[in-house]
């Protein structure tokens, strides 16, 4: 863990002392503000489905706590997910028995996202 404290003033004025409590005091502020982040593997799963399937999908997703990134409405609906690398397999399958496989899944790229207790911090 490094701390940077910057002051744009302080000088002489406060003498020695005072600039060790000035920077000891920011040093403090700034760590106690701090958040212990898990970096952790996610791939991107996109999962296109018929406009009457929506409803039943999308509760499944949000049942399961997987993370929703976006919506696509064209022909079809493509709901773009984000898995945790050891749960894609599971999202998949589920994908597949809720449409009766009509769903048509494809693994997007694996990256990494940030989480503070179980949650995404986007």
């Amino acid at each position: 863990v490094v701390v940077v404290v910057t002051r744009y003033f302080g000088g002489v004025k406060l003498g020695a002392g005072g600039l060790v409590r000035a920077y000891t005091k920011g040093a403090k502020i700034g760590i106690d503000a701090a958040k212990v982040i898990e970096k952790v593997m996610y791939r991107e799963v996109r999962i296109k489905i018929d406009y009457n399937q929506l409803g039943k999908v999308q509760n499944e997703i949000m049942n399961m706590n997987y993370f929703v990134k976006d919506i696509i409405y064209e022909d079809n609906v493509e709901i773009i997910v984000y898995s945790r690398m050891e749960e894609v397999k599971v999202l998949t399958d589920r994908m597949i028995d809720i449409t009766s496989a009509t769903a048509e899944i494809n693994l997007g790229e694996e990256f990494y996202l940030s989480e503070q207790n179980g949650n995404i911090i986007l």
